[in-house]
């Protein structure tokens, strides 16, 4: 009798045994977890490969934090309590001489100083009203702005940004627009936050733009690309630990009188830009690849290769006007 009953008893626990090692086998396994963020007027998806839901669950209140925190602060139409943002900086009616920043915009605002220095002047941040004013005609789509207008626009653009040290910049009111460089920032800083929580497997997804870790197979993220290869289909690149980004006029647009107008202005002409028709950038981090891939638009595919040859770790694809494909040399260690 004690003989069964033991049987039984060590039945029992043998199949408890064998049902917990599954579910911690289970348990144990790698899953994915993705949420979609709303900021800087478009969607950002996270995509995490993770084992522990409560880490990833702690991420997204921080993930959420950081995209909040640089769309508020880079936000040209919009003022927040308590926080000198781009909106203060062009309409504060303080009357100090200087305003005190962020140390985040102030880094965002040397960063894109740096790059209109690079870019000899190609990439300018101090068009916030013409901007302003070719988004309101593209709303109603109906017409262009008058010559006496975009002069109008360009008055109003005139002051130029001044930093100063201590986070300080001069409180002179310059049109900042900031474009998609604070996206990059905060892409690079939810990335940062990932690594140092041991979380390496990872994709940041913003419409076909793209800032990838490791993926989790351990092997490169395959992208496909709005740019057709010599076959005639989409091309397929390779990243990991890279960002990946395409500037292209396809979003904020409208057609008038048989031309297509858009958002990408032409510093030199201060009407959109024509000169390509799309720039691929593949570099090290997000912000890179967002401001490099933006002055590249405002540059002919010619000019703007040249120009990439005197940069590092930087790789880069056209289409032209006429559908031509022009890269970098290094560019083909992705296809």
């Amino acid at each position: 009798m004690h003989r069964k009953i033991n049987i039984v008893i060590w039945t029992i626990a043998l199949v408890l045994a064998i049902l917990l090692g599954a579910i911690f086998l289970f348990s144990d396994q790698v899953k994915l977890y993705e949420k979609t963020f709303h900021y800087f007027d478009t969607d950002i998806t996270v995509r995490i490969y993770e084992r522990d839901q409560e880490k990833v669950t702690h991420a997204w209140e921080k993930i959420e934090s950081i995209y909040q925190d640089y769309d508020h602060l880079s936000d040209p139409h919009k003022s927040y309590d308590e926080m000198v943002n781009i909106h203060t900086i062009r309409y504060n009616k303080e009357e100090t001489e200087v305003l005190t920043l962020d140390e985040r915009l102030y880094q965002m605002l040397e960063y894109a100083n740096e790059w209109q220095e690079k870019s000899n002047g190609v990439l300018q941040i101090n068009q916030g009203a013409l901007i302003d004013g070719w988004e309101s005609y593209l709303e109603l789509g109906e017409s262009i702005p008058s010559e006496a207008k975009i002069n109008a626009w360009n008055e109003a653009d005139q002051s130029v940004l001044v930093l100063q040290e201590n986070n300080q910049m001069k409180n002179n009111h310059p049109m900042l627009d900031l474009g998609k460089i604070p996206l990059g920032f905060a892409n690079d800083e939810v990335a940062s936050y990932l690594k140092e929580e041991n979380i390496t497997q990872f994709l940041i997804q913003e419409g076909g733009n793209a800032n990838a870790g490791l993926s989790y197979k351990q092997k490169p993220y395959k992208v496909a690309l709005e740019i057709l290869n010599e076959n005639d289909v989409a091309t397929i690149v390779s990243i990991q630990n890279k960002s990946i980004v395409t500037e292209v006029s396809d979003l904020n647009r409208y057609e008038y009188d048989g031309k297509t107008y858009h958002l990408l202005i032409d510093p030199e002409t201060s009407y959109p830009a024509s000169k390509i028709e799309k720039v691929t950038v593949i570099a090290n981090d997000s912000k890179t690849a967002y401001t490099v891939s933006h002055i590249l638009y405002l540059m002919d595919s010619k000019e703007g290769k040249e120009w990439l040859e005197n940069l590092s770790d930087i790789e880069a694809l056209w289409q032209d006007l006429d559908g031509s494909r022009i890269t970098t040399t290094g560019f083909s260690q992705y296809e």
